[in-house]
């Protein structure tokens, strides 16, 4: 998705700005860094990261699912089923390292998390 431009002209919004000393020099010197205003900047620093850096809900809720993810996945890959083999392979549709494994289920709780608060 395509982060919308924000415009800001001298009939935009104005406020006046005490900085702590030394800020309005590090202000300038990334501005320049970065080839652009001081005053993006400053608006660039209000507004956080660019919405394809910030973390979405579901990103959230995903690393807090993180830890029980990798749990199940342990606890999976230690439980054999009759034959004395690994359930981990049936249990997860294994797909990719551990890691890609451990993570789509992270995002499957998430998702679910996601589904139930609509519910609600």
């Amino acid at each position: 998705m395509k982060e919308a431009k924000i415009v800001c002209n001298r009939k935009s919004d104005q406020y006046p700005l005490r900085l702590p000393d030394g800020m309005r020099d590090e202000i300038k010197n990334a501005a320049k860094r970065a080839e652009h205003s001081m005053n993006a900047e400053i608006i660039t620093r209000l507004m956080g990261a660019t919405s394809a850096q910030r973390e979405t809900l579901r990103d959230h809720f995903a690393a807090c699912a993180l830890p029980e993810a990798i749990n199940d996945y342990d606890r999976v890959g230690r439980s054999p089923n009759s034959n004395g083999e690994s359930l981990l392979p049936y249990a997860t549709k294994a797909v990719g390292t551990r890691e890609e494994i451990i993570a789509r289920q992270a995002y499957r709780y998430a998702d679910a998390m996601l589904k139930a608060r609509e519910a609600a």
